[in-house]
């Protein structure tokens, strides 16, 4: 994950702050399967 998401949950407000579960998990398979491709392309 990256160091925004953790700072996020780590900062209290006076308000309740939460992600939905749906939207994160297609970010992060988003951001894993272009690196994957992106590495996988300079790698040949």
């Amino acid at each position: 994950m990256g160091q925004h998401f953790i700072g996020m949950m780590a900062f209290h407000t006076g308000m309740i702050m939460q992600y939905d579960m749906v939207p994160l998990a297609a970010s992060v398979s988003a951001a894993i399967s272009g690196s994957f491709v992106s590495l996988y392309i300079v790698g040949r």
